[in-house]
């Protein structure tokens, strides 16, 4: 019996090469635009679960075999195309692999360079105290202690950290778990910096709490050096 697409040309479906590629593994299989569909629509809902384009294309690739060598519809062998994604991204996330592309998951570089701007932005809002009581009948600027000098970069690590247990403890844990595990990070960074800048408070060097603003483009353009490391 003649297949009745044969004659019937190719959809023109923009895509990335990684998908394009996908598309033609999937047709030359039987001849059939709808296993293409399956195929993009699975695709799709792998990248929108932040699999890597990569492992995306792999994941496909592997499908294929079963789709060409039975000669039947992907939906037939392996399910509606969504809920086999949802059910390929489980088990990655289950078996610890590094194939997730986590936008909050961040190497050292980067996460240095967060922390410095984070402690850039945490001075800007300490030196508004300082423009304030330029402005107002206050006694004057409190002191810029050490301790208080480096309170936004102490900040702005924790706070990088607690964004990296999350974006890791998420991948292996239920959501309660994890916010478990978050809070008792930020519990522990908590002690952790008033443990640090209490005492260099207190015995550390003292200066005038109008060179507070300074600690802004300090920060930032550390923040800028170590990004162009």
């Amino acid at each position: 019996m003649a297949d009745e697409n044969a004659d019937v040309p190719r959809r023109d479906r923009p895509a990335g090469p990684e998908l394009a590629r996908v598309h033609d593994a999937f047709f030359d299989a039987r001849g059939l635009e709808s296993d293409v569909d399956w195929a993009e629509a699975a695709f799709v809902r792998l990248v929108r679960d932040d699999v890597r384009v990569d492992v995306v294309e792999q994941e496909l690739n592997d499908a294929v075999p079963a789709v060409r060598d039975d000669q039947v519809d992907p939906e037939e062998t392996y399910g509606p195309p969504q809920e086999w994604a949802r059910e390929r991204v489980s088990w990655l996330r289950e078996a610890g692999l590094d194939v997730f592309d986590d936008a909050l998951m961040l190497d050292v570089r980067g996460s240095v360079v967060a922390a410095l701007a984070v402690a850039a932005a945490i001075s800007l809002l300490l030196s508004g105290s300082v423009v304030f009581s330029l402005l107002s009948s206050a006694a004057g600027a409190k002191d810029l202690t050490l301790g208080l000098a480096i309170m936004p970069l102490l900040l702005g690590a924790v706070i990088m950290i607690v964004i990296g247990v999350y974006a890791r403890s998420k991948a292996r844990h239920p959501v309660v778990v994890t916010m478990v595990i978050c809070a008792l990070t930020v519990i522990v960074g908590s002690m952790a910096i008033a443990g640090l800048i209490v005492p260099l408070g207190q015995v550390g060097p003292r200066f005038s709490g109008y060179w507070t603003p300074a600690l802004v483009p300090a920060y930032a353009g550390a923040a800028w050096a170590v990004s162009r490391l």
